[in-house]
C-alpha cells in the first residue's frame, strides 16, 4: 500500500513538473549582440546606367550566454565600432556605438552613396527572489556628438515580464512592464545627451529581462554632408529604486572585463580621424 501511494505521489509530482515546464514561462538565453555594416554605391566612368557595388562588408559578433561582444572597422569612406558588455554590480547593459560616412576620394567614379552603422543590443533575465512587492526604478544615460546631416542616433531601454520572445518584441509582447526611447538626428555638428527611466513592480517568483539598444548611423550622398554618429563614451543602466540583493541575474560576469585594448584604439584613431577633416573643412 505505502509503495502504491508512492508511486502515486511521485506520478503527480512529475506530472506537475510537466505542466510547469511546457506551460511557464519562456526562457530566453540573457546575452549580448553587436553588428556593423558599412556600404559603397557609385557608377563607373561614362556608363550612367551601371551602377556598381564598392566596398561593402558586415560583422556581428555575440550571442546567447555572452558577456562581452565588440565590432569595429576603419578603412575606406565608411566606418564602424560597436560593443556590447554585462557589467556592474547589478549585471545591466554598457552599450556603445560609432558610425562614420565620408565622401569618397575623386577618382573616375561618380559616387552615389555611403553607408555605415553600428548596433550594441544587451539582454539579461532577472528572478525577483523577495517575500513581497517590489517597486524597482531603472535609469540609463545615454550622450555624444553628431556631424553632418544624415546622421542619427537612437537608444533605449525595456522592461519585460518572464514571457519576453525577442522576436516579438514590439509587436505581440505579452507583458511589458515598461520602456524609454529617444532618437537625436545630426544638425550639422551637434552634441546630445539623454536619461531616462522606467520603474516597475514584481511579485515573489516574478522573472523579468532588462533589454538595452544602442544604434548609429551615417549617411552620404553629393547632396548630403559627410559626417559621423558618436555614441562610443556611454550608454549605462543602473537601478536606482528597489532592493537589488532579491534580483538573481541568468548572466554574471566572473570578474569585471576591461574594455579591450584594440577597440579603444580603433574608437580614438576614428573619433581623431573626424576632428582632423572637421579642421581641414574649416
Amino acid at each position: 500500500m505505502r509503495r502504491t501511494l508512492a508511486r502515486v505521489l511521485l506520478g503527480l509530482a512529475a506530472l506537475a513538473l510537466g505542466q510547469t515546464l511546457a506551460f511557464g514561462d519562456p526562457f530566453t538565453p540573457s546575452g549580448v549582440t553587436v553588428t556593423g555594416s558599412g556600404s559603397h554605391l557609385y557608377i563607373f566612368g561614362s556608363c550612367s546606367t551601371c551602377p556598381r557595388e564598392g566596398p561593402s562588408l558586415s560583422d556581428t559578433a555575440g550571442g546567447d550566454g555572452v558577456l562581452n561582444a565588440s565590432t569595429a572597422y576603419g578603412g575606406g569612406p565608411f566606418a564602424w565600432m560597436a560593443s556590447a558588455s554585462i557589467v556592474g554590480s547589478s549585471y545591466l547593459p554598457e552599450l556603445k556605438a560609432y558610425a562614420e560616412a565620408q565622401a569618397p576620394p575623386p577618382d573616375g567614379h561618380y559616387d552615389l552613396w555611403v553607408t555605415a552603422n553600428a548596433t550594441a543590443q544587451a539582454r539579461q533575465r532577472f528572478v525577483f527572489e523577495g517575500l513581497l512587492p517590489e517597486l524597482y526604478t531603472l535609469e540609463y544615460t545615454v550622450d555624444g556628438v553628431l556631424s553632418g546631416d544624415g546622421e542619427s542616433v537612437s537608444a533605449g531601454l525595456g522592461v519585460y515580464g518572464g514571457d519576453y520572445v525577442p522576436e516579438l518584441e514590439g509587436e505581440f509582447q505579452i507583458t511589458r512592464k515598461g520602456s524609454d526611447q529617444v532618437m537625436f538626428a545630426a544638425d550639422t555638428h551637434s552634441t546630445f545627451s539623454h536619461t531616462g527611466s522606467i520603474s516597475f513592480t514584481v511579485n515573489p517568483g516574478d522573472a523579468f529581462y532588462v533589454t538595452g539598444f544602442l544604434s548609429a548611423q551615417a549617411f552620404w550622398t553629393e547632396s548630403t554632408l559627410a559626417g559621423y554618429a558618436d555614441a562610443s563614451h556611454t550608454f549605462t543602466s543602473v537601478f536606482t529604486a528597489g532592493n537589488t540583493s532579491f534580483l538573481t541575474a541568468s548572466l554574471v560576469p566572473a570578474a569585471p572585463v576591461p574594455e579591450p585594448g584594440s577597440l579603444s584604439l580603433v574608437v580614438a584613431g576614428l573619433v581623431a580621424a573626424a576632428g582632423a577633416r572637421r579642421r581641414r573643412r574649416g
